[in-house]
């Protein structure tokens, strides 16, 4: 069966599939989108791992999807996945040219491409940070372009949790671009439309019109996001279990169902913050004077942390596992020292730029073109380092 055959068949079965599961998993309701012109590049926002189930329901046609290189390293599953809906991979922490022909060849053959414009989902409720390259790929490639916004996802199934919750989650047309559209407006005012239509911030949504979203276990592995004690002010310290969330100095919050914190017990010590999104933006400005306050003194560690296993991620092929051991994270590098007594240094001036798949596992890509993944033994968040390395470099990081 040809490819083009297939992956048609592939959709009609999916969308047969699918389309109950998804309304029974999340209560998911949707527009039913019938493009004017074709092809087409859907850009939507990214919330969590069913975006691509989500996003495809809305649409008849088949959409070739843009996805992370991380799931063309996972043996048969990749090849499943290639097999019937050959994604276009794109490796994370680099620039990709290969990524954007494949994009062109698709659409010069009449193919849709979908693209989730964050390239990560959100940690914290808030559409994340869209790199310009969005709209300059959209004015260059001479297809339409539809914006797709994705609202209660992040509740439903938070980045950085292990379990789904049942509320209510929607998908919606936001606006369609046509190709004259997009060749009058210049690169940043199509970046500036992009970013507005797919912004969302789950939080206000809820204060607009709350829903509960219920599960098990609602605050475990809220650690992978939240790293800095507000009571004590120290990092890493933080724990979860079922819906709680406490530190070392005694400070507890309890996660609720519809996504708020509030202190554990009526005579706990009063929590500062209600909302993720509060508390991640707080967090990063402690971290961000933290690093000032060091950077004169490269000697000293910022972090470290054990348990920490360095991976050689080579495309399309398996992960190879460099080291396992200590990380330490200074001003200007930081080492892993394995168990094989070798210390491995990396200076941020060598690395090209940084982010996080899944939960937890920082991915970084150097000068020479090899890329890296850094997973852990036990949980932790990988946000803490990609902030700090944001704030050491300046450079702009995808989560």
């Amino acid at each position: 069966m040809k490819g083009s055959t297939r992956h048609f068949v592939v959709n009609k079965l999916a969308r047969v599939i699918l389309l109950p599961a998804m309304k029974l998993k999340f209560r998911f309701k949707f527009d039913r989108i019938r493009p004017a012109g074709k092809p087409y590049i859907v850009v939507s926002n990214h919330v969590c791992n069913y975006d691509p189930i989500l996003v495809g329901l809305s649409f008849k046609d088949v959409l070739y999807y843009v996805a992370s290189d991380h799931l063309f390293r996972m043996g048969l599953i990749s090849k499943l996945l290639v097999f019937a809906i050959s994604p276009i991979p794109r490796a994370k922490a680099t620039t990709e040219t290969k990524t954007v022909k494949e994009i062109f060849s698709r659409l010069k053959d009449g193919r849709n491409i979908c693209i989730f414009a964050e390239g990560n989902s959100t940690f914290s409720g808030e559409t994340g940070y869209i790199p310009p390259s969005i709209g300059k790929l959209a004015k260059r490639a001479g297809a339409s372009l539809i914006t797709y916004r994705l609202k209660g996802g992040y509740f439903s199934m938070p980045r950085w949790s292990h379990n789904v919750r049942k509320g209510f989650l929607k998908g919606e047309l936001v606006r369609e671009y046509t190709p004259e559209q997009l060749a009058d407006m210049s690169d940043d005012e199509m970046n500036e439309a992009v970013r507005r239509d797919l912004y969302v911030n789950a939080f206000d949504d809820q204060e607009v019109s709350p829903v509960a979203f219920r599960g098990k276990r609602l605050a475990e592995f809220l650690e992978h996001v939240l790293y800095c004690c507000p009571k004590c002010f120290s990092f890493s310290k933080l724990a979860s279990k079922d819906d709680r969330l406490s530190c070392e100095c005694g400070m507890e919050a309890r996660y609720t169902e519809y996504g708020y914190l509030e202190p554990y017990s009526s005579d706990s010590w009063s929590l500062p913050f209600t909302k993720i999104t509060e508390w991640v933006k707080w967090q990063q400005t402690v971290l961000e004077k933290r690093a000032k306050e060091l950077i004169e003194n490269c000697t000293l560690p910022i972090f470290a942390e054990d348990g920490q296993i360095l991976i050689e991620a080579v495309r399309g092929r398996r992960n190879n596992i460099v080291s396992k051991g200590v990380l330490k994270f200074y001003c200007d590098r930081f080492t892993i020292s394995g168990i094989d007594g070798i210390e491995r240094v990396f200076m941020l001036t060598d690395i090209v730029n940084m982010s996080v798949i899944t939960q937890m596992n920082l991915v970084f890509s150097t000068k020479e073109g090899t890329t890296y993944e850094l997973h852990s033994d036990h949980p932790r968040s990988a946000t803490k380092y990609l902030d700090l390395y944001r704030d050491l470099t300046g450079k702009p990081v995808s989560v």
